[in-house]
């Protein structure tokens, strides 16, 4: 701690990260990090500047200071088009949505300016920034059919390269935002069929719910979500079975062994 005051942009950066990674999140060590970052802003690089707000948000340590003094400089970059902005890549505007969304911080000039670029720069983006830039717009009810039309087409052609996770959230983001996306929904039941093994628990709810909310049919998906939730009902949390019931109730989807199980 006595040291902080001699760390540069990349070892602030590089700590918090550090300290969020291995979950070692000292409240005094976050604070003085957020009291030099503060000071030194001027001089950080993007990927500095999305280093140390996801630190936090993983953290999980407020420190609306910092993500304030980040936004209002990114809003400056981005509308002076400065040699920082023009420095901002995929990975770090992704972590930035995502870290702002995660500490429930909406800055909303922010927002726009950072979608205004992403649109131009989707084609650079790996399916897990996809899934994070919308799953972050949609928390923070900035999903424009815009940005959302912009990112289903980047999506569509990538979701063979999607996790389960980020099908059931990227699923969960376009169901929040109340986006039509037949083609995209379509194209993620296909896709989660194929990988349901590989869905948690929670990720087997939550694309459930996620069309269900969307009102898309998909009989298949949900025949599939039924089967494994059957041979995993002792390992749910009481959460999980809620959303399930609620997701085929609310899909008409009859599935009584599914049922039958959690009654029992």
């Amino acid at each position: 701690l006595p040291l902080m005051d001699r760390f540069n942009a990349q070892d602030l950066g590089n700590t918090a990260w550090a300290c969020a990674k291995a979950d070692k999140c000292d409240a005094r060590l976050f604070q003085r990090i957020e009291a030099q970052c503060c000071r030194t802003l001027h001089r950080f690089e993007p990927q500095n500047i999305s280093n140390v707000v996801w630190s936090f948000a993983t953290a999980g340590i407020p420190a609306p200071n910092l993500f304030r003094a980040v936004a209002d400089g990114i809003v400056e970059d981005g509308r002076r088009n400065s040699h920082r902005w023009r420095r901002f890549n995929a990975q770090a505007f992704a972590n930035l949505v995502w870290a702002y969304a995660t500490v429930k911080h909406d800055h909303p000039q922010m927002f726009d300016v950072i979608e205004h670029a992403a649109i131009q720069c989707f084609d650079q983006f790996d399916p897990q920034n996809l899934a994070n830039f919308a799953w972050a717009y949609a928390t923070v009810e900035r999903a424009s059919p815009q940005l959302f039309g912009a990112l289903a087409q980047a999506l569509l052609p990538r979701l063979d390269d999607f996790i389960a996770e980020g099908l059931s959230s990227t699923a969960w983001a376009y169901a929040k935002a109340g986006i039509q996306a037949p083609a995209l929904f379509e194209a993620i039941a296909e896709c989660a069929q194929a990988k349901i093994a590989g869905f948690n628990n929670q990720a087997l709810a939550n694309i459930a719910g996620a069309f269900s909310t969307a009102e898309v049919i998909a009989p298949t998906l949900f025949d599939q979500i039924a089967i494994w939730s059957i041979s995993r009902l002792d390992e749910m949390n009481p959460q999980d079975l809620s959303n399930l019931c609620y997701a085929f109730s609310s899909a008409h989807r009859a599935a009584p062994r599914l049922f039958d199980g959690i009654a029992e």
